[in-house]
């Protein structure tokens, strides 16, 4: 995979993230403020958000005992990307099938980034970061 595709998949991580964020301020169970008001709000492992115009939803969990957000596209997500950002990492996955999602790029705030390569190599890059 080339350095431009690893940084257009990365971006596309990111977007479906800052999507699901932004849809936060306005989303179902929002305060009657007006709609152009933005708000912030306190989500704790558990809570979810769903973007229903553009089918994105994000939940926070704990992944490795350290809370996570993770986005994915709503409904079927075989061969669809989704995102798991951190306070020390985020990573992008496509979901090979409903069940099972192959990491495609890694990387660390204020660090390096891995993009993983085929399956066959995915064996070789887990001890750097891909799975």
């Amino acid at each position: 995979m080339s350095r431009q595709r690893a940084r257009l998949i990365a971006l596309i991580g990111l977007l479906v993230l800052n999507a699901a964020v932004l849809a936060l301020a306005g989303g179902p169970g929002a305060s009657a403020q007006a709609p152009d008001a933005p708000q912030r709000l306190v989500l704790r492992v558990g809570d979810s958000v769903e973007v229903p115009d553009a089918r994105i939803g994000c939940v926070v969990t704990t992944r490795d005992s350290r809370v996570a957000i993770e986005c994915r596209r709503a409904g079927s997500v075989a061969r669809t990307y989704g995102t798991v950002i951190d306070d020390r990492r985020v990573a992008v996955a496509r979901f090979v099938s409903s069940r099972r999602a192959q990491e495609i790029l890694t990387a660390r705030h204020g660090g390096d980034w891995r993009v993983c390569k085929t399956p066959k190599t995915a064996a070789r890059a887990a001890d750097r970061g891909c799975r």
